[in-house]
């Protein structure tokens, strides 16, 4: 009952793209993760919805919760916990 309920939802609420980028940032094996490569897997958490993944880069970036390094982005000391909130929100 309570996983229709879930799958309901889930069909009823659009995903959204910060909580697709964290989530996607805190289950990467490597530290950093190169844009295209975090953009590639939050949009197949999505299932392909035509989300502004480069907005929700920028705005994890200025909330501090993100680090732009050399080689991609990688979570920012001490932003784990609200990232792993954002993360959380969006649904599998």
């Amino acid at each position: 009952m309570a996983q229709l309920l879930m799958a309901n939802i889930q069909e009823a609420i659009p995903p959204a793209a910060v909580p697709l980028i964290a989530r996607t940032l805190l289950e990467a094996p490597e530290r950093s993760v190169e844009k295209g490569a975090l953009i590639s897997r939050a949009r197949s958490l999505g299932n392909g919805e035509p989300l502004d993944y480069e907005t929700a880069l920028r705005t994890l970036v200025m909330r501090g919760l993100i680090s732009a390094v050399r080689d991609g982005y990688q979570p920012a000391p001490g932003g784990g916990r609200m990232l792993a909130y954002y993360a959380n929100s969006a649904y599998r």
